[in-house]
């Protein structure tokens, strides 16, 4: 019977302690204790629950005498104790004070058991996220602070606090650029990769120019990041379960809170616990947006609770209250436990209680003008410093020293109005920093935001910092009236969201900037700035009316010669990404790639447009004179090293020596494997492989292939993934391996949806209607085929429109058996006589022969496939099923050797 009894009793013990109910826990541990005096569970818990009630002390004697009593028998018994010890020791190291420090929490044994409910879930089921709601001063805090120390001394888990101000707000990923640094220490498993990305959320430099992307797609580092965010909570929390803690969670800025959504996908089988608390009608940047998460929203505190914790308070302090005295503070504070303690604070200094105004606001702003000076200036520089402040600091910011500092913070401590954190002092609560702030000189605070950051300015000089004191120092120096300062460290801030793929953030803010702007100089710095962030953004539209207005104030800003040509190549480069024609401006384009007062960079960039322009258009000539120019520019980084080798890449796979593209693609896909994943990186690898493909003799590394796929996948780079897929689906249809092409193609197609433009790729609607064709489906190949020619009418590509001319010709020889007309036979003589040495030439060559044999004209067809095939034909691997399927009656295949024609067709004979 006894046995039973404990075992309930236990039972009880855990069931208490789950709603933070310390003095029950208290309660039942000492009635098990008797029962049987070395239970361990009752001894934890009951040190547990005297720790949390403000006996730390008591706590500790009681482990010890714990520890003797049993250490002498059983050594290692004693552990799991001494482990509690150290955590209790710990906890009392950031004791916050105020008049209800170590009372038990009151009233929210139900908001309790929903906390733990679901840490205790997420150790099995995984990701798990609570929003806690609740109006000022209503125990927000205090809540977090006891699931915090649950945790701890129970030591389930890893726990890291974040605690945004008001202007985190313009910080992109403010939360994951606080909690990042605090997690990386424990995140082993973590890929490298991921670690040095992860990095940039933590670490800024300073621009030494104009800002821009270090990466032609930024925006897929946003991609990128999600996933190492993911990775990296995943890893930590593999080790230990994740307890993250975000107070004041209504100025997460909207990057955050998609982000959080992100990763709580990509990681959703981690065991971890987003806790995030937000006042109530915080305005429109509610972190509970997502109707899938829960909302633990806070209610008044019962009557009982309020007599409970006013009868506390009132102990503590020595004051007696008349029942009617009482049951007024019970009534004015209407359950809120924060205007509950403040009635009190104003009595014990007053006297006056029925002279206390109702509002809580009000009350607030009484207490501070009962302060001296002194205390209100010192309140008011904590409240400034925001994230904490050293005695040093304030001396700095107040001008106070010596005996004055050290009473006016003992004025402040008496009346419960700051406290002690790991950061240094910091107000009270929330409110009572706004309502100091808001009772100061204006000329006061400014005087004291200048020197908050010049303090900081010291802490963190120039060229390298991190990014929360980056933002910090921008926002002190704006709210100081000094925006010329400001922006300093905010183009910091601007390169920074860039590199992390926010480059809308700093657009935004750059904009913002640009309508404070009070010169043409100023203006002028800043339209730079903006050009780079809208074209990291891909706005192309925005990034060339910048560009214009730019140019505009070239004479008015006295511009160099070099900073022209500059601005003159972006507009063309921008005129180009807008026109979809490259051709009208090819003229400017070799003018700006000859240019000597451009930097390298733009003129390589100059290049690839001329040479994609060459290759478009099959013009050797062209491609030739854009190759010599490239090779005569220096390249002086390694972005620059790469697109030179780009464009030599380009030209010698279409025109010039093979072996040369073949060592090309050696050198690039050595040189971005040093890289981070990246798009570069990846873009780099699918090139080399497709000039493998087109000049190469080896046979296809599909497992690479699949490779990239993956990683494409993997780092959310969902446009190179489809186009990964599409250019798989392509070779093994070349290769005459239909049934793995139309596997490919079908992840390829799944891809369509999550991407916008990437169902216009030619590799991707070409292979579809060859797929199409194989399969007997004419309605499928003619619904492609009628997205490739809407998607040619943005061009004016000549090797374009002849692949849509091919695959309308196939579409009708297969499907109708029909004849080209005289003019499109002309038009694929013309063609041919112009592509047939320059690669990608095995779709003409077959529709070309059908329709000469359908013409009646079959021996000029078998003439012109022998000449093809022994002298003209550019590729070195067999040729495409297609072109060897259709044509395979010809005479001219008997005199191919085997290495330049067989492949193993498997299912075009159709064809």
């Amino acid at each position: 019977m006894q046995n039973i009894l404990r075992e309930r009793l236990t039972d009880d013990i855990q069931w208490f302690r789950e709603r933070a109910d310390w003095q029950a826990v208290d309660l039942v541990a000492r009635r098990v204790l008797e029962l049987d005096p070395l239970n361990e569970t009752a001894t934890l818990c009951l040190a547990e629950a005297v720790a949390r009630t403000g006996a730390k002390a008591n706590a500790l004697a009681l482990l010890e005498t714990y520890e003797r009593d049993i250490g002498s028998a059983s050594p290692e018994l004693v552990l799991p104790s001494q482990l509690l010890r150290k955590r209790i020791l710990r906890l009392s190291q950031r004791s916050p004070a105020s008049l209800v420090q170590d009372m038990p929490l009151l009233g929210r044994g139900q908001e309790m058991a929903l906390l733990t409910t679901l840490w205790n879930q997420c150790h099995k089921d995984g990701f798990r996220s609570v929003v806690v709601r609740g109006d000022k001063s209503s125990g927000k805090s205090r809540i977090l602070q006891e699931l915090r120390a649950v945790v701890e001394l129970e030591g389930s888990g890893t726990v890291v606090f974040a605690q945004p101000s008001a202007h985190d707000r313009a910080r992109p990923l403010a939360l994951f650029t606080e909690i990042v640094g605090k997690l990386l220490p424990g995140a082993a498993g973590c890929d490298p990769d991921n670690v040095s990305l992860l990095r940039r959320l933590t670490d800024v430099t300073a621009p030494t120019g104009p800002i821009s992307a270090n990466e032609p797609h930024t925006l897929y580092d946003d991609a990128r990041l999600r996933n190492a965010l993911s990775d990296l909570v995943s890893s930590v929390s593999d080790e230990r379960s994740l307890l993250c803690i975000v107070d004041d969670a209504q100025h997460l800025d909207l990057s955050s809170l998609d982000m959080l959504r992100a990763v709580m996908r990509r990681a959703s089988t981690s065991p971890a616990l987003f806790v995030l608390a937000e006042r109530t009608n915080p305005g429109a940047n509610l972190s509970s947006a997502d109707n899938d998460v829960p909302l633990l929203a806070l209610s008044p505190l019962s009557h009982d609770a309020s007599a409970d914790l006013l009868a506390r308070m009132c102990n503590r302090v020595g004051l007696s209250l008349t029942p009617a005295d009482a049951e007024w503070h019970l009534e004015t504070a209407a359950g809120n436990p924060g205007h509950l303690e403040l009635l009190v604070e104003h009595y014990l200094s007053s006297r006056h209680h029925r002279a206390v105004p109702l509002d809580l606001v009000t009350l607030t702003d009484v207490r501070l003008t009962m302060l001296s000076s002194e205390a209100k200036h010192v309140l008011e520089a904590i409240a400034i410093a925001g994230n904490g402040i050293s005695p040093e600091g304030v001396a700095r910011l107040t001008g106070l020293g010596g005996y004055p500092l050290l009473a006016a913070l003992g004025e402040l401590d008496r009346n419960y109005l700051l406290r002690q954190t790991d950061q240094g002092l910091r107000c009270r609560s929330a409110l009572i920093a706004d309502r100091a702030i808001v009772a100061a000189s204006a000329v006061a605070i400014a005087v004291m935001h200048g020197r908050a950051a010049e303090l900081l300015e010291c802490d963190h000089p120039l060229p390298h910092m991190t990014a929360a004191a980056a933002w910090r120092i921008a926002s002190h120096w704006k709210a100081a009236g000094q925006p010329k300062r400001a922006r300093e460290r905010m183009r910091a801030c601007w390169q920074q969201a860039i590199d992390i793929g926010q480059p809308m953030g700093a657009c935004e803010s750059i904009q913002r900037e640009l309508e404070r702007s009070s010169s043409s100089e100023e203006r002028a710095v800043l339209l730079d700035d903006l050009i780079g962030a809208l074209q990291a953004a891909g706005e192309h539209v925005q990034a060339h009316a910048a560009i214009l207005e730019r140019q505009g104030l070239s004479a008015q800003v006295a511009d160099s010669s070099a900073r022209r040509h500059a601005l003159a190549f972006d507009l063309t480069e921008s005129e180009t990404l807008l026109s979809y024609s490259h051709l009208k401006h090819i003229t400017a384009v070799l003018r700006h790639a000859e240019s000597v007062e451009l930097d390298p960079l733009r003129r390589l960039r100059s290049a690839r447009i001329g040479m994609v322009v060459a290759d478009g258009r099959l013009d050797q000539d062209l491609a030739a004179k854009v190759f010599a120019i490239s090779q005569h520019i220096t390249a002086d980084d390694d972005r620059s090293d790469l697109l030179q080798r780009h464009v030599g890449l380009i030209y010698h796979t279409v025109f010039g020596d093979p072996d040369s593209a073949l060592s090309l693609a050696s050198d690039i896909e050595r040189m971005v494997a040093r890289r981070d994943r990246s798009w570069s990186r990846l873009q780099s690898r699918r090139i080399c492989s497709l000039a493998r493909q087109l000049v190469g003799q080896e046979p296809i590394d599909y497992e690479e292939l699949e490779r990239d796929y993956f990683e494409c996948l993997d780092g959310s780079m969902t446009v190179n993934a489809l186009a990964c897929a599409a250019h798989t689906a392509s070779i093994l249809i070349d290769d005459g391996d239909i049934v793995r092409a139309r596997e490919w193609m079908q992840k390829a197609e799944a891809l369509v949806g999550l991407t916008r433009g990437g169902g216009a790729m030619v590799t991707y609607l070409s292979g579809q209607v060859d797929l199409a064709l194989l399969a007997g489906d004419e309605g499928r190949a003619r619904q492609f085929l009628a997205q490739m020619q809407s998607n040619s009418q943005l061009y004016n590509w000549e090797r374009l429109w002849n692949d849509l001319l091919l695959y309308r010709l196939r579409v009708e020889q297969v499907c109708c058996s029909a004849s080209a007309t005289p003019a499109e036979l002309t038009e694929l003589l013309r063609f041919h006589d112009k592509g047939k040495r320059l690669g990608r030439h095995d779709d003409h060559m077959d529709v070309l022969w059908v329709a000469l044999v359908t013409a009646g004209r079959a021996e000029e067809a078998s003439r012109l496939l022998s000449e093809y095939l022994h002298t003209h034909r550019r590729e070195r691997r067999a040729c495409r099923s297609f072109l060897q399927t259709r044509t395979q009656s010809d005479p001219a295949w008997t005199t191919i050797t085997p290495s330049r024609a067989d492949v193993a067709p498997r299912a075009a004979s159709e064809l």
